[in-house]
Parts: structure tokens; sequence; C-alpha cells
């Protein structure tokens, strides 16, 4: 006979399904990523980078640090990206401005140039050659190497 302890601990392993946790606000699962970006065997530093799932709708993005990584972002800070292989994109772009005050902004500036520090190829999912696979279930640890 089921005492009332056991009957309440099986109605809430029914109601919470046994331990399967649904995504939050039914968002999809996302798995912790971070993928280094390296240019002629160098870490590329201040790097935009952008993973976009071949299946799915939800891209992962982060800006390297100085040993040429990043935790990628889905939803929160650092949560990571979709399950699945990535399609990755790359950009570093320096801005060259001058001093532009206004009335309304009399710190402003104006751009007069931008130069990206990587081959453009890289700036574009549909050039860059790249891609990626993010495993479900694990921590991936990922890399890029950018060539000219």
């Amino acid at each position: 006979m089921m005492t009332k302890i056991g009957m309440l601990v099986a109605i809430i392993l029914l109601a919470t399904g046994c331990g399967k946790q649904k995504p939050v606000d039914g968002r999809p699962p996302v798995y912790p990523t971070t993928l280094t970006v390296l240019y002629h065997g160098e870490p590329v530093e201040g790097a935009i980078v952008t993973l976009r799932p071949k299946e799915g709708t939800t891209a992962a993005y982060g800006k390297t640090g100085a040993d040429g990584s990043v935790k990628l972002t889905s939803f929160d800070p650092g949560d990571g990206a979709l399950a699945g292989e990535h399609e990755v994109r790359v950009r570093k772009v320096v801005l060259e401005t001058v001093p532009a005050p206004s009335p309304g902004n009399p710190d402003g500036y104006k751009i007069v140039s931008e130069t990206n520090e990587v081959p453009d190829k890289y700036d574009k999912f549909e050039t860059s050659g790249l891609s990626v696979m993010v495993e479900a279930e694990k921590s991936n640890r990922l890399s890029v190497e950018l060539v000219d």
C-alpha cells in the first residue's frame, strides 16, 4: 500500500515530467558554446561573431575577447547556441571618426571610414565558408581559423 508521502512524490513526478524541464518561456534549448576566432594563427580580439543555425531561427552572437574567444548568446548573456550545424560570420570593424559637435550633441562624432580587419568574405554567411557543429547536452568549445 502506498503511503501518503509516496503518493505525493508520485504526483509531483508526474506533474513535472519526471525531471524533464521545459524550455524557458517556450524557447528552444541552447547549450553552452564558446567559439575562438584565429586569423594568421593569432586570436582576433573585438570581432563580432554570429552563428546562424541551418535548422531553426535562433541565432547566437557575441564579441571576442583578448584571447579570441566568446561565450555565445542566444537569449540570455552567455547562454549558448542551439544544437546542430551553424553557419558562421565574423566581422571586426574599426571606425575612424572625427569630432562633429552639434547643438543636441556637443561631444558628437562623425564616421569618416570603416575598415574590416578580417577578409570581407567572412562578413556574410553566404561567402564565409565557415560552419560549426553545436552538440546537445554538452559544453561546446569550438574554433574557426580565418585565412586570406
